[in-house]
């Protein structure tokens, strides 16, 4: 079983702001991003590490025309390894930058079974009472015990965890 991060999408985005449009990142490694770094960067469409991994593969494969070339062939496997172990975490952190927060953490199976967890612990929350709304107002979240993570909050999993 994997760890799901659970993150719901920005207010006032085009996807809404509710429980069911959350996306759900699993903390394990994918053999694609080993063998081909590059089709699984492309695929998750994280345009800067791409950009990175291009940039590294480029100047390891000009160690080859050098005196160097024992160890560029020896290194060339690094950015792939890299992507392999952190993977999960450009995609959270591709999200975060793109304003979606992170609501919690989920054990499951597979996709499907972390969104079915996560739903149902939603729908088992006591909901928040809600006064009347005004446009100054802001909308509750999903559950009266939810809250955006903060930086000193935000749980941690992956090889590099920040201190």
């Amino acid at each position: 079983m994997a760890v799901y991060e659970v993150y719901i999408p920005p207010a006032g985005s085009k996807v809404g702001n509710s429980a069911a449009n959350a996306r759900y990142v699993a903390d394990r490694v994918s053999v694609l991003a080993l063998i081909f770094p590059f089709i699984w960067l492309l695929w998750h469409r994280l345009w800067f590490w791409l950009a990175v991994y291009l940039l590294v593969a480029f100047f390891l494969s000009t160690l080859g025309t050098t005196n160097l070339a024992i160890l560029g062939a020896a290194l060339t496997f690094l950015p792939g390894l890299y992507v392999y172990l952190e993977g999960p975490n450009m995609i959270a952190g591709k999200l975060e930058y793109q304003g979606w927060q992170l609501a919690g953490l989920v054990e499951a199976a597979n996709e499907d079974a972390a969104a079915a967890r996560w739903l149902e612990r939603m729908e088992t929350t006591p909901q928040a009472a809600s006064p009347a709304r005004t446009s100054e107002t802001p909308v509750p979240p999903a559950s009266a015990n939810w809250r955006p993570a903060s930086a000193t909050d935000r749980p941690e999993f992956g090889l590099f965890a920040e201190d």
